[in-house]
């Protein structure tokens, strides 16, 4: 490597980086720059922290004297109601009993109050900020893709699965997709729908509605004449977006 960086520029062999000199110039300018914003708005920054302050003495002080038992039992409880999931509520519960095992209870209550007091702060702003922005402002996409996805996999159910299936929008914001089973050779609905979906609030359909698809064991349409465009169009916005149905059963975004 030596050999080959005697033969190159220094820039090539050696990666560009900041000079130590530079750093600490900046660091010091940094730290000047602090320490004059305290300096001068140092009482009223305190005045405004210290609710906060005593907010957060409390809840650690709450923390690190409850019980632990029934701080774990409380944590739990949290953590099912947002997981529904059993095996991650004795995740944590092992997780929890460890720490106190290893001596580290005390440490991460405190920790713990910090976390909810910061993400309490964050939720505040966001709460503040989120209602400016347009509400489901991907309603209209999310609408149009998983349209998109459920008329293609009720092809490739019929292609897969030996049997005839039906997508049918019957409302101006509902589809459904039925299997069919043959009948005295007729194919008709066999049991209630594989999917029954409604469109996100806002969003409707506006051409398509009533049409049915039906699409054979090989993925073809049973009635070509069937075929249409099916729109969705958003009411908040006038935007829409279309998919096609083909004669030959392909369903394509356009």
């Amino acid at each position: 490597m030596a050999l080959q960086c005697t033969y190159m520029p220094d820039a090539l062999c050696n990666f560009p980086a900041i000079s130590d000199t530079i750093i600490r110039e900046a660091r010091k300018n940094i730290d000047d720059g602090f320490r004059g914003i305290v300096r001068a708005y140092g009482t009223v920054i305190d005045a405004v922290v210290q609710p906060l302050q005593w907010f957060l003495n409390d809840l650690e002080w709450l923390f690190t004297n409850t019980p632990w038992i029934i701080v774990l039992l409380v944590m739990m409880g949290v953590v099912y109601f947002a997981s529904r999931n059993i095996r991650i509520v004795i995740g944590t519960a092992i997780s929890m009993i460890l720490i106190g095992v290893f001596g580290l209870w005390n440490d991460t209550m405190i920790t713990l109050a910090e976390l909810l007091v910061t993400m309490s702060l964050l939720a505040i702003v966001l709460g503040i900020a989120l209602p400016q922005f347009p509400r489901r402002p991907y309603a209209l996409w999310t609408a149009h893709e998983q349209l998109l996805a459920d008329l293609r996999l009720a092809r490739a159910d019929a292609l897969t699965r030996g049997d005839h299936f039906r997508f049918d929008i019957y409302g101006a914001t509902t589809y459904r997709e039925y299997r069919m089973r043959l009948v005295a050779g007729v194919w008709v609905i066999n049991g209630p729908p594989l999917r029954d979906r409604t469109l996100p609030a806002g969003v409707s359909f506006t051409s398509g509605v009533g049409s049915q698809f039906e699409f054979n064991t090989r993925g073809l349409m049973l009635n070509p004449g069937a075929a249409t465009q099916i729109t969705l169009s958003e009411a908040a916005t006038g935007h829409t977006r279309v998919v096609t149905v083909w004669p030959s059963g392909q369903v394509m975004p356009l």
